[in-house]
C-alpha cells in the first residue's frame, strides 16, 4: 500500500469525522461474504459456476471473451437448476440472466469478492489461488 493512499484515506477520514472503528465496521461489512442472505449466496453461486468456466478455459489456452463465457455458463443445465432453487418465483429468462450475471461481475463494488478465500476448484476444497483469479475474471 503506497504511503499517498494512506494519507488521502486519514485525510477524508478526519474530513468527514468518520472514527477509525466506524471505518473498520464499514469495509469489514463490504468484504464480507453473507452466507446466510440467500441473495449473497446466489450471486457467489454464480460467480463460481462463471470462475469455474474461465479456469477451465484458461488451462487449455483459450480464453474466450467474457460475455461468450457468461453466455455459456447462463446456458448449462446446472445454472437453470440452481435458478429454480434460488428464484423460485420468477420464470428463467436466458437473455436477461446473461445481462445480470456480466453486469454483476463487471461492477467495481463487486471486485472486493474475487478473493482466493471465497472460492475452490471444482470438486475440491483447495482455493483457487488469486493470481489465477486475477487472470481469469
Amino acid at each position: 500500500m503506497d504511503q499517498k493512499d494512506i494519507h488521502k484515506l486519514i485525510t477524508y477520514l478526519k474530513k468527514e469525522k468518520i472514527s477509525p472503528a466506524q471505518a473498520l465496521g464499514i469495509i469489514q461489512r463490504a468484504n464480507q461474504v453473507n452466507s446466510s442472505n440467500y441473495r449473497t449466496h446466489w450471486k457467489m453461486v454464480r460467480f463460481t459456476l462463471y470462475l469455474w468456466a474461465r479456469y477451465k478455459e484458461y488451462k487449455r489456452g483459450d480464453l474466450k471473451p467474457k460475455i461468450q463465457t457468461v453466455r455459456e455458463v447462463v446456458a448449462t443445465e446446472n445454472f437453470k437448476q440452481l435458478y429454480k432453487t434460488y428464484l423460485t418465483r420468477r420464470d428463467f429468462n436466458e437473455k436477461l440472466e446473461v445481462k445480470r450475471l456480466n453486469q454483476l461481475i463487471a461492477e467495481t463494488s463487486q471486485q472486493i469478492h474475487f478473493k482466493s478465500k471465497n472460492f475452490v476448484f471444482k470438486g475440491t476444497n483447495k482455493p483457487i489461488p488469486q493470481d489465477i483469479i486475477e487472470k481469469i475474471k
